[in-house]
């Protein structure tokens, strides 16, 4: 019976050390992009230090385009919706400067410029918004604004290749260090798991748009002969619960909610 034990208790090892390369290369893939990635983004970035010198120059006309080109080709960056934002900002564009910023903080969320910039740009507008609550997610997992999504998921690789290192370590040299270590990864790796599902549940809810109009009406239903509820004006942010005919419901708070129409709002 303890040489049958011995064998399961092996392939139980075997699995997690199994488990835990695995999750070593996922991790890898993940930090380190294969070459042929960045070979395709090599054309990418002389497009960026392009409209970079546009913007030193002050051309940031021609700085935006380019920043907005790239994000239509689909390229994902944080900086490069950062430059969008500044150079937005400096062209008068509020609303879309604010948008871009706000894009930026999904992605760089612990970036102290990109922060500073945004306060400054919400400054610029003209409603003074009251601060939504934090949601139940949030208020538990007050860390889950520090990190991006893809920071969550790295996390969570990482902590369940340690957690299966130390179980391999723990069956393999009965040590009570590897006893201590398996506790301690396994707690690290139930908040990863936490954190991660907490960070996508919370990404799936309401969208966000920014209203771009210098001044547009929040209607009682998304029709254009409707009462007007209130005004926004460009730059205020706006959660996006739904759609309809070419109107977003949108809500500000339990008291201020309505209809506006889709090309008065950016989305992100």
């Amino acid at each position: 019976m303890k040489i049958t034990d011995r064998k399961a208790a092996g392939k139980s090892a075997l699995a997690g050390v199994a488990g835990a390369v695995i999750c070593f290369l996922a991790v890898l893939d993940l930090l380190f992009p294969f070459s042929i990635c960045r070979a395709e983004e090599g054309g990418a970035l002389g497009q960026i230090a392009k409209a970079n010198a546009y913007y030193q120059e002050k051309r940031y006309s021609e700085a935006a385009r380019i920043y907005s080109d790239l994000e239509a080709k689909g390229h994902e960056n944080g900086y490069l919706y950062y430059n969008l934002g500044n150079a937005y900002f400096r062209l008068g564009k509020i609303g879309p400067a604010i948008l871009s910023y706000l894009k930026a903080k999904s992605l760089i969320p612990r970036d102290k410029d990109l922060e500073a910039n945004l306060k400054t740009a919400i400054q610029e507008t003209n409603d003074r918004l009251e601060e939504k609550p934090l949601g139940f997610m949030k208020t538990i997992l007050f860390w889950l604004d520090d990190f991006n999504r893809a920071e969550t998921v790295q996390i969570l690789i990482v902590s369940n290749f340690l957690f299966w290192l130390a179980m391999a370590g723990r069956l393999f040299f009965k040590h009570a260090f590897w006893d201590v270590a398996r506790k301690t990864f396994l707690i690290g790796l139930c908040l990863a798991v936490i954190s991660t599902a907490g960070k996508f549940f919370v990404e799936s809810g309401p969208g966000l748009g920014v209203v771009f109009a210098k001044t547009a009406d929040v209607k009682s239903s998304p029709a254009g002969d409707s009462v007007a509820l209130f005004q926004l004006h460009e730059g205020a942010p706006v959660a996006i619960a739904g759609e309809k005919d070419g109107w977003y419901r949108i809500e500000l708070s339990e008291d201020k909610k309505g209809w506006m129409q889709k090309e008065f709002i950016g989305t992100r």
